[in-house]
């Protein structure tokens, strides 16, 4: 369908549908969100769409389907609407135009973009060339992938994550990435699409020692406090060698020097007991900050 693009740059009222020859004139008009006597609902979702309320600047009141870039919408925000072959009907509001009752921040994740430098008329200062999202006070931001779809943030220099509280659920792997990076999907014949395939985890990676039961976890895990450190004679050849043999000594000085065994006997904790042959230590402290459950 040949679409004819027409926007409103100065005229007081929306213009016809259909002017310039054509059948299917779009229209691009500019509105602030809400009504004179808004409902309770200004803004409500429908089909699975979400709908808001528009005043035109002609003073005709709408309903307007918000398109999918447009994000933080509020009561009085001026806002683009797209009229789909003039029909007000079919309505579709495109973006949001910054004035001073819905400025740019000041800044956003400490970084300044210089806008509450030039609030006064006539005044003007360079614009911020980064890319910034900021939502107003009490709005939730979330981003979710569908199904099979990975997240990839790769940083040119650092990542700088800043929270009251910051909560990882599944695997966590610090300073390590996948074993096979993602792909994404392709367009097949047919109107058909090619699935990608998602990113495979870093594989564990064992590891075997002389700890009784065997050691279980990954090689480069993060030890707990709750997790337990245990030392024998395969462990710590150098300490629990001096201490087998003290312990041989302890036992032929029992033989010469009998005045010697009682002593030997409580430390053995009568009736005699073996000696032990492994040492565990818990920790003493650990982070309240920082945890790992799993």
């Amino acid at each position: 369908m040949s679409v004819a693009f027409r926007v409103r740059r100065s005229m007081p009222a929306p213009m016809p549908a259909g002017g310039g020859g054509g059948d299917d004139a779009t229209q691009v008009d500019l509105g602030r969100i809400g009504h004179e006597d808004p409902s309770p609902a200004w803004m409500r979702l429908e089909g699975g769409q979400a709908f808001v309320e528009v005043t035109l600047r002609s003073g005709d009141e709408i309903v307007a389907r918000v398109g999918d870039s447009v994000h933080d919408l509020a009561i009085g925000d001026i806002v683009s609407v797209v009229l789909v072959d003039g029909d007000p009907g079919q309505a579709v509001v495109t973006s949001v135009l910054h004035d001073l009752e819905a400025a740019l921040p000041s800044s956003v994740a400490g970084v300044s973009t210089g806008a509450s430098a030039a609030t006064e008329p006539g005044v003007s200062v360079p614009a911020p060339t980064f890319s910034f999202l900021r939502t107003r006070d009490g709005r939730l931001l979330a981003i979710e992938t569908g199904s099979g779809g990975d997240i990839v943030v790769h940083s040119g220099a650092s990542v700088h994550i800043q929270a009251s509280a910051t909560h990882i659920e599944g695997a966590v792997h610090l300073a390590a990435g996948p074993s096979t990076p993602p792909t994404g999907s392709l367009v097949a014949p047919g109107n058909a699409q090619t699935p990608g395939a998602p990113m495979v985890e870093r594989l564990p990676v064992p590891l075997v020692n002389a700890t009784l039961p065997p050691y279980g976890g990954d090689r480069y895990a993060v030890v707990r406090a709750v997790d337990a450190y245990q030392s024998n004679i395969a462990v710590d050849v150098a300490f629990w060698s001096k201490w087998v043999g003290l312990l041989v000594m302890f036992e032929a000085w029992a033989t010469v020097l009998p005045v010697l065994l009682p002593a030997l006997n409580a430390l053995k904790a009568i009736p005699p007991v073996p000696w032990p042959g492994s040492m565990e230590s818990k920790a003493m402290t650990a982070s309240t900050q920082v945890t790992a459950d799993g």
